[in-house]
């Protein structure tokens, strides 16, 4: 932020400050809030258009199914049950190519997500079609049953995870490089010396606390009940900083479009310290939880392994 000169080495006359005190403030300027990075537009478009295929294809398969077209015993149906497990078979793929090697340079980890998310859908909603809407057996209840709870237990993952990577198929957020943000933030708001000191003692201390205590689930969830608390902080922050700002220009020569400029400057600065401040305790939320769900979605999608293949061979041997 631009430093004003001290009183002691400015030009101003006697006098003049009161008479610069109406001319040189500025009008109250709205800041625009800065949000985290997103996914774009386009793959929203697409993540729609996707929905509407997979559901334009269930309503299809349920009316011909009403109309005996599709049964599971034979046929089309038969066919889309064998693909539509094959499918969620190849749900595997995605958590093998962490550990090995050779699969890796097979292209990237978004491509290999959105194919994960694709066969996580496609597939169950073929079985689903393949058994006309009506389960008559207790084998293929259990297998129908696990499907679902892996679809649910996916779409979980995938909101959790998009809130880890700035988007579905953004960047992962890393807490070290958020922390580092902060560090730079504070520097940038220290070499302004009409900061108050409580604002950048505020700041500093909100930043230790969400570094600190956000190491437990237990302090995430402290941290983020804060939320209503840091928000009224960051209010009067930016009040004290713009009081600040425009008693300190009454004491040099700076025209008013100049002090909007510093003014702008200093609450940006201000709203993206606090925005990070949140990012920490929030992407330390959402790792807790998606390691959890880990521990979930594994042994769910286990168990419909084994249900599904009890009900293949239940099929074609009874």
């Amino acid at each position: 932020m631009r430093q004003a000169p001290s009183v002691a080495g400015g030009s101003a006359q006697p006098g003049e400050h009161d008479e610069r005190r109406y001319k040189v403030r500025p009008k109250p300027t709205r800041r625009l809030k800065k949000t985290p990075p997103s996914s774009d537009k386009g793959s929203a478009f697409m993540t729609l258009a996707f929905t509407i295929v997979v559901l334009v294809g269930l309503f299809y398969g349920a009316y011909e199914a009403a109309e005996r077209v599709i049964t599971p015993k034979e046929g089309l149906g038969y066919y889309l049950g064998i693909v539509g497990a094959l499918m969620m078979l190849g749900l595997l793929l995605y958590p093998a190519r962490k550990y090995y090697k050779w699969a890796q340079s097979w292209g990237t980890v978004a491509q290999w997500f959105k194919a994960h998310m694709v066969l996580g859908i496609v597939g169950p909603a073929l079985v689903v079609i393949h058994s006309g809407f009506e389960l008559h057996s207790k084998n293929g209840l259990v297998a129908m049953v696990s499907m679902l709870l892996v679809v649910a237990s996916g779409i979980i993952g995938r909101y959790v995870y998009s809130r880890l990577h700035f988007g579905l198929y953004g960047r992962r957020a890393e807490v070290g490089d958020l922390i580092k943000e902060v560090e730079q933030a504070e520097d940038i708001l220290a070499l302004g010396n009409l900061t108050p000191k409580e604002v950048l003692a505020n700041v500093s201390r909100l930043a230790d606390t969400a570094i600190a205590d956000t190491l437990t689930f237990t302090g995430c969830i402290k941290f983020r009940s804060g939320r209503s608390e840091r928000h009224k902080i960051k209010r009067e922050s930016h009040t004290d900083l713009e009081t600040s700002i425009a008693a300190g220009a009454l004491h040099v020569r700076i025209s008013p479009a100049e002090l909007r400029l510093e003014l702008d400057k200093a609450h940006a600065n201000l709203d993206s310290l606090f925005l990070t401040i949140e990012q920490i305790g929030s992407v330390r939320f959402y790792e807790r939880i998606f390691n959890a769900w880990h521990l979930l979605h594994l042994p769910l999608y286990y168990l419909l392994m084994v249900s599904a293949v009890l009900h293949v061979l239940a099929v074609h041997w009874y």
